[in-house]
């Protein structure tokens, strides 16, 4: 849980930044981010790892307890 509100909090911030207007490309992440960020690319990714979070969360948690 801790992981998925730390992604919603990155996935905003993106979102913040691209309508703004901003252009954040620091080369952190190779050469991918060295050139203009494709923000709506990245907010994809970071939906789609929430939606994998999300999913590992209610399936562990649907499962009964070892006995």
């Amino acid at each position: 849980l801790v992981l998925a509100g730390l992604t919603v909090v990155f996935i905003t911030v993106l979102a913040i930044t691209w309508g703004r207007g901003l252009d954040v490309s620091c080369g952190c992440f190779g050469s991918f981010s060295a050139e203009t960020a494709n923000y709506g690319l990245l907010i994809l990714r970071n939906t789609c790892i929430l939606l994998g979070l999300v999913w590992l969360h209610y399936r562990d948690s649907s499962r009964p307890p070892p006995s």
